[in-house]
């Protein structure tokens, strides 16, 4: 799976590299995990096959009833940011105000946060325990709008 941390007091989101199949091999330490559109930046956890798809009902007001994606996304958009998801069929995006994580290590991260660590350090610190978590990690600051 992956790691995404956003850290709502510095404004920067942290999300790992590892790119794994099977739950049982690691594919890559180095996998770009964001994408960038026209609506924002996308900082995706989930299946890599899914992402394209699920990014297709951001604007979409009918249900998606057949389609379901294993895919979340903390998405920025200016400089906002909104934690991304599907419900029943719905996009979703909720603005969030306050420190988030995603994936298979987000209590590890937001544990690091909760105890002031930055969200490059709560992504590493997620790395210790999860084995879903790790490789190269990107930091991207909102404030500056660009990768640190």
């Amino acid at each position: 799976m992956t790691t995404i941390v956003y850290d709502h007091e510095n404004k920067q989101i942290a999300i790992d590299g590892r790119l794994t199949k099977g739950g049982s091999t690691i594919i890559s330490d180095s996998h770009i995990k964001y994408v960038k559109n026209d609506i924002g930046i996308w900082f995706f956890t989930g299946d890599v096959c899914d992402q394209k798809g699920f990014m297709s009902c951001y604007d979409k007001e009918e249900i998606q009833q057949a389609v379901t994606y294993n895919a979340s996304a903390i998405l920025v958009i200016g400089k906002e940011v909104y934690s991304a998801y599907m419900d029943d069929g719905y996009f979703c995006k909720m603005l969030i105000d306050h420190n988030e994580c995603k994936g298979s290590g987000e209590l590890l991260a937001l544990a690091a946060l909760d105890h002031g660590e930055s969200a490059l350090n709560a992504i590493n610190y997620a790395m210790t325990r999860d084995m879903f978590t790790g490789g190269k990690v990107n930091v991207y600051d909102i404030e500056k709008g660009e990768f640190i």
